[in-house]
C-alpha cells in the first residue's frame, strides 16, 4: 500500500530528529557518520511514493513540451550527450533542454532530491530526430516497474525510466564517452592514413560494394570490410567501439577506387563532435554519422 505523502514527510521529519537527538550523545558523531548511507537509504524508502508521483508529473510535462517543441519546430531540441541540471553524461546546465522554458514550459523541474548528485537527475539526450528523457538512478525504480513497466528503461533497467522515441531506445548515460569519441578519431585517423598509402601505391582506393562494414545493410559485411588494407597497411580493421553486432552502429565504408567515404555511423556523441569538431559531420546524415571522405566522396 502506498504511503500518503503528509504520513511520509512525517515520517523523515521524524528520522532527522532522531538522527539529531542522537548526535548529540557524547561519542556518537563518528558512529552517525558511519550510518549516513543506511539513514539515507531508509529516508529514500520513505519517501519514493511521494518521488515516483512527483517524477511521473514532471517528466510527463516535459514529454509534452518536448512534443509540443517538435510540432512548432520539426526537430526536438538538441543536446550535447545526456544533459542535465547535473550531468556526467553530458552538459550541465540550468537549461538542461534548450528552447523549453518558458516558451513550452514555465520552468524544468529538478529531481525531487535536490542533492546535486550527477547520478541523482533528471536526462535528456536528442539529436532532433529522436529524444530520451529519464530520470537516472531514481530510488523509486522498484514502484515503477510494478506500476508503470513500460516506463523502464530497457538499457538500464535498475537504474532509470523514463520515455523516448523508438530511434532512441538504445540510447544510455555513459561516462565514457570521451573515452569512445577518442577511439573513434584515431581508428579515423588511422584508416584515413592506411588508405592514403594504399592510394599511393596502387593509383585507387580499395573498391566497396556499397557501405561495407563489419555488420551492415547497405554493402558487404565481413572482419575485411576495406580490402586490401591489412596487414600491408594496418594491422586490423578497427571496430566501432559500442562492440554490438547492430548494422547501424558500424564504421561503414564506400569507394569507386577514386573517391572513398568513410564513416562512424549513428555515434551517441555525434553532438558533441558537432560543437567541437564540426567539419566531420557528415553533410548528407547530418548528426547521424561522422568521419572522413574524399571530395568526389562527399555527398554520397
Amino acid at each position: 500500500m502506498m504511503r500518503s505523502p503528509l504520513t511520509a514527510t512525517l515520517l523523515a521529519c521524524a528520522l532527522l530528529a532522531l538522527c539529531c537527538v542522537l548526535a548529540t550523545r557524547e561519542g556518537y558523531y563518528a558512529a552517525t557518520v558511519d550510518r549516513a548511507p543506511a539513514l539515507r537509504r531508509l529516508t529514500d524508502f520513505f519517501l519514493s511514493p511521494w518521488n515516483y508521483k512527483r517524477r511521473i508529473a514532471d517528466l510527463s510535462a516535459i514529454r509534452e513540451a518536448i512534443e509540443h517543441y517538435n510540432r512548432d519546430h520539426g526537430v526536438y531540441p538538441e543536446s550535447i550527450l545526456f544533459d542535465g541540471l547535473h550531468s556526467a553524461f553530458g552538459a550541465s546546465e540550468p537549461d538542461w533542454i534548450k528552447g523549453l522554458a518558458p516558451g513550452y514550459l514555465a520552468r524544468l523541474p529538478a529531481d525531487p532530491r535536490h542533492d546535486g548528485r550527477p547520478d541523482h537527475q533528471y536526462l535528456y539526450s536528442s539529436n532532433g530526430t529522436d529524444y530520451k528523457l529519464i530520470s537516472y538512478g531514481a530510488e523509486d525504480i522498484e514502484i515503477v516497474a510494478k506500476l508503470r513497466p513500460d516506463m523502464i528503461d530497457p538499457n538500464n533497467t535498475c537504474e532509470a525510466y523514463g520515455f523516448w522515441t523508438r530511434g532512441a531506445t538504445t540510447w544510455f548515460p555513459n561516462p565514457h564517452h570521451a573515452d569512445m569519441t577518442e577511439v573513434r578519431l584515431r581508428d579515423l585517423a588511422t584508416l584515413a592514413s592506411a588508405l592514403d598509402a594504399y592510394q599511393k601505391k596502387y593509383g585507387g582506393y580499395p573498391v566497396s560494394e556499397g557501405f561495407d562494414g563489419l555488420k551492415t545493410r547497405w554493402g558487404r559485411s565481413g572482419e575485411d570490410w576495406i580490402k586490401g588494407l591489412v596487414p600491408e597497411f594496418t594491422k586490423a580493421l578497427p571496430r566501432d567501439p559500442r562492440r554490438n553486432d547492430d548494422p547501424a552502429n558500424q564504421y561503414l565504408y564506400k569507394s569507386n577506387g577514386r573517391d572513398y567515404k568513410l564513416i562512424s555511423h549513428h555515434p551517441e556523441d555525434c553532438r558533441l563532435v558537432k560543437r567541437e569538431m564540426p567539419g566531420l559531420i557528415d553533410p548528407v546524415r547530418n548528426c547521424q554519422a561522422y568521419g572522413v571522405w574524399t571530395k568526389g566522396g562527399r555527398d554520397w
